[in-house]
């Protein structure tokens, strides 16, 4: 029987082998963690743009956003004529440790013009 012994020199390079297999796992998930931190960091919500960049292109009423949506949450006037509509509904959230729920409010502002037209938006916790 024929045995070949492991030199120093084939018991490092496998080591180096390992630790380099074990850095490259590490780090395709820290980038991989990385993109969906950034991506949650973006702030679009597609549904809701979706849903108000065509209704503000087609210059839509007052009267159509409380036919769709319902009546808002608050209504204030603006300084130059107009109105602020808003929209605060809950967004899901999540369970603590307790079993409590702690929900996420999203909140969706709506700036009206003198002819009760939607001039622009904006939301938060959406």
């Amino acid at each position: 029987m024929w045995f070949n012994p492991l030199t120093r020199e084939h018991v490092e390079g496998i080591v180096l082998m390992v630790g380099l297999e074990k850095t490259r796992v590490g780090t395709i998930g820290l980038m991989a963690i990385s993109l969906l931190f950034l991506a949650s960091c973006m702030g679009a919500n597609p549904f809701i743009e979706t849903s108000l960049e065509p209704a503000k292109a087609r210059g839509e009423t007052q009267q159509w956003f409380e036919k769709e949506w319902g009546p808002p949450s608050s209504t204030a006037s603006r300084w130059l004529g107009g109105e602020v509509w808003t929209y605060t509904r809950i967004a899901g959230g999540s369970r603590t440790l307790l079993g409590n729920f702690n929900p996420r409010t999203c909140v969706i502002t709506l700036k009206f013009d003198d002819e009760k037209k939607l001039s622009s938006y904006k939301y938060s916790g959406c």
